[in-house]
């Protein structure tokens, strides 16, 4: 299992970098709550270092969207690569949220 980090630039994007997994999904569920309750623009969120995915992260990408939409805000992918993208394509996300 890779290392897991987040940081959250002044720009709008949140990156998240190693497995996006169900022990990344547990450690990031509170700051993602705070981040879907309290961010006033749009997201986008940095996968460029997120080599690997399962369904805990899906889970945290919808838990996102559906919040920052209910508050009038677009949700971005960015840097999607390898066996994220091909989940994600695979499972429709990238019908509802944008991949830059």
């Amino acid at each position: 299992m890779a290392k897991l980090t987040a940081t959250m630039a002044d720009t709008g994007s949140f990156a998240v970098a190693g497995d996006f997994d169900a022990v990344a999904t547990q450690k990031l569920k509170g700051t993602l709550e705070k981040l879907a309750a309290t961010h006033e623009a749009d997201l986008i969120l940095d996968l460029t270092a997120v080599d690997f995915i399962d369904s805990s992260g899906i889970g945290a990408i919808a838990f996102l969207f559906k919040r920052m939409r209910a508050r009038g805000h677009r949700l971005f992918l960015k840097g999607v690569h390898g066996q994220p993208r091909k989940v994600i394509t695979m499972v429709g996300i990238d019908r509802t949220v944008s991949l830059i």
